[in-house]
């Protein structure tokens, strides 16, 4: 594969996210990958970077390039993804793939699986979300999805499409027309008076409150239905094979789990995953802090197993 074809892996972060994309790469560089990943940032560049600065200006983690993207869109980075997607194509017209992934996702499988799945499979993989694996083809969620679909000039061939999470979105070179639809799609929700400035979890009644909604919406078009992984896809059931999305809060980046121990919360097996790749190609802490890590884990582990909150 030429370096013009190579698949694209990409994310997008903000404020201390970059620490979450930090992690990214090292797992995609501990299963194997060895392509090309933009870090979409708004704000300063992640301080990481200069500790994989080449001289050329370039970047490199151990056989991942990096490349970073000062991005500020009048919107909120979850509903920019397709946008930001579009971009890339422009740059890179002749990708085998887009592979995007949050900032809180690890890869856990083999890249060859991924390779497999998406690029070779052409495929667009997606993976079933933790709350709403299953929406219903008479969900009133769709109703209102439904008319979205249309305003963007979109037919509705498959009502029953599969809802899931927008973590990770990975779209071989053959189904790219994907990201255009979803941008399309987002754009007649903000036409409609949408709210693209922010998430509205708190508010799950409502038919859109995040950009998967948008997407749900946006696959509602498409005659074949994805290649999708169940909740065994991000480890939402527990069982860790394929990725893993630290959906936790607070992000395992900002807390000491010695004293969530001691208040009943063992340590997750996403934050035990996450763990594992915080150290790689790319460090984020100083020995002092790796030390200071490593004496907190021992002890919110030693902690959880004596007391834990049921």
């Amino acid at each position: 594969m030429t370096e013009d074809t190579r698949p694209i892996l990409f994310t997008l972060c903000e404020g201390d996210y970059h620490l979450g994309v930090a992690a990214l790469i090292n797992s995609a560089h501990n299963i194997g990958y060895a392509g090309l990943c933009v870090v979409g940032y708004r704000g300063p560049i992640p301080p990481w970077s200069k500790s994989i600065a080449l001289s050329n200006g370039s970047y490199k983690a151990g056989n991942i390039e990096v490349e970073f993207v000062a991005s500020d869109p009048q919107m909120h980075f979850g509903y920019f993804k397709p946008f930001f997607a579009c971009e890339l194509l422009k740059r890179y017209p002749k990708t085998s793939a887009l592979i995007y992934a949050d900032p809180d996702v690890l890869f856990l499988a083999p890249w060859e699986f991924f390779d497999n799945w998406i690029m070779q499979g052409q495929a667009i993989g997606l993976c079933a979300d933790q709350n709403f694996p299953i929406v219903s083809e008479n969900h009133p969620w769709r109703k209102y999805w439904r008319i979205l679909a249309e305003a963007a000039g979109l037919s509705i061939v498959n009502p029953s499409a599969p809802y899931i999470n927008s973590g990770f979105v990975g779209v071989s070179e053959t189904r790219a027309s994907l990201w255009k639809l979803w941008c399309d799609v987002t754009l007649a929700y903000h036409q409609q008076g949408g709210d693209l400035s922010s998430f509205r979890m708190s508010e799950r009644w409502r038919s859109v409150v995040s950009d998967q909604d948008l997407l749900a919406a946006t696959l509602m078009s498409l005659m074949d239905c994805p290649s999708l992984l169940g909740q065994e896809g991000m480890g939402f059931n527990g069982d860790f094979k394929f990725l893993c999305h630290v959906i936790e809060q607070p992000k395992p980046w900002r807390d000491a789990r010695a004293w969530r121990s001691a208040s009943g919360h063992a340590p997750s097996s996403a934050f035990r995953n996450w763990r594992r790749n915080y150290e790689g190609p790319i460090n984020t802490m100083g020995h002092l802090a790796k030390l200071v890590r490593k004496v907190d884990f021992v002890m919110s582990t030693a902690i959880s197993r004596v007391y834990r909150r049921f």
